[in-house]
């Protein structure tokens, strides 16, 4: 992200507002894991337009996620499944199928 961005916050104010409105919050919380910098950089941007409740649900963790996992979720690397990185057989984890 660069300074161009910046002549786009009008927008992105906008739009994040009429999510704030019109949509329900369905998610508890939203936990990232081995997030690539840039969605770090992006959350740097977004994070102050949105309300504190919000804030407080969203967390973006870089490859040194263990602690964060636990602080803002209360799980784990033992209760999450290997293909996420953690412990549990990838087999434990509920298979969603396409219709």
């Amino acid at each position: 992200m660069g300074l161009g961005h910046l002549t786009s916050m009008g927008v992105i104010r906008t739009i994040l507002s009429l999510g704030k409105t019109y949509f329900p919050e369905v998610s508890e919380t939203a936990t990232l894991i081995n997030a690539p910098w840039v969605f770090s950089k992006m959350w740097l941007v977004v994070k102050p337009l949105l309300t504190p409740v919000m804030r407080s649900k969203v967390c973006i963790l870089g490859e040194d996620w263990e602690q964060g996992l636990k602080a803002h979720s209360g799980m784990d690397r033992a209760q999450l499944p290997v293909f996420l990185g953690g412990m549990a057989p990838d087999e434990d984890v509920c298979k969603c199928e396409a219709l």
